[in-house]
């Protein structure tokens, strides 16, 4: 009951009250430095705050040329890392956890892997008996599928976005595979009806597509930025598994690294205001 009237009050109170008086920790260390770990996701939780949830962390590691395997963690409570997927001269990267806490299933996580040669996109689910499905096949072409992204509703996925050879593809619930843009696109984002990615065609910029009504029409794209250099490592602020906060409902953070001179950026996006 403590924990209900504390999220409330979470609901009610002005979130710069609380903005003045946060502090961070001190950083905790949650993977080996001895090692190549790359690319940590972690699981998020639910708007419906449920008090079961624990929190979890998923990463690539790599310790020889020829093999990357997923481990994964639970934060909260700690607890030690474990291997999620691992098999010989085979490449598992860029995981991403999603569906967090449904049914039998505690989370699933996607990824890319060359184990058939080229990139194809899977997902396992991890159980909440503590074993690991078998490896289900999501995008699989004769071509390269990488940078998978999706948005999801109360642990559902909705949408999902991923790169193919420098296109940008999108797959709704409702809709077929579309493809919003092509020539030297990465790393796609989606939030919402928002569709983020980098493109290097022409110059550098980041740009978004607005998909209009939610049957699959999408709007021209909108430069978000386009001002000289490299865009790299775009991320989505507020909740990037499941949807905008409750205090900033119409608004998202892009966060991006910068080239030359490597600097990192934080621009505000407001869509209440884009028609």
């Amino acid at each position: 009951m403590k924990k209900l009237y504390i999220f409330i009050l979470l609901l009610i109170i002005p979130r710069v009250f609380f903005a003045q008086n946060e502090q961070w920790s001190d950083p905790v260390p949650i993977t080996d430095s001895l090692t190549d770990n790359r690319n940590v996701t972690l699981s998020t939780f639910e708007g419906s705050y449920n008090l079961d949830d624990t929190l979890y962390a998923c990463w690539e590691k790599s310790s020889d040329t020829t093999s990357t395997a997923l481990y994964c963690r639970r934060l909260i409570p700690f607890g030690d890392p474990f291997v999620l997927l691992s098999m010989p001269n085979v490449h598992f990267k860029n995981p991403k956890i999603y569906r967090y806490n449904s049914g039998d299933i505690r989370f699933s996580v996607y990824f890319q892997t060359d184990m058939n040669g080229n990139w194809d996109i899977y997902y396992v689910d991890y159980l909440k008996n503590g074993t690991v499905s078998s490896l289900f096949p999501l995008r699989t072409t004769p071509q390269d599928e990488t940078n998978f992204f999706a948005y999801t509703y109360q642990g559902n996925i909705t949408d999902m976005v991923w790169e193919q050879d420098g296109r940008i593809l999108y797959k709704g619930t409702l809709t077929d595979t579309v493809q919003i843009d092509k020539d030297d696109c990465h790393k796609p984002l989606i939030e919402g009806n928002y569709v983020f990615y980098t493109k290097n065609s022409g110059g550098s910029s980041i740009i978004y597509y607005d998909e209009k009504n939610d049957i699959g029409i999408w709007g021209p794209y909108v430069y978000v930025t386009d001002l000289p250099g490299q865009y790299e490592h775009l991320t989505i602020g507020n909740d990037t598994h499941s949807g905008s906060t409750f205090f900033s409902y119409n608004q998202m953070d892009l966060l991006f690294q910068q080239k030359p001179g490597i600097k990192w950026n934080l621009m505000d996006f407001d869509n209440s205001f884009v028609v």
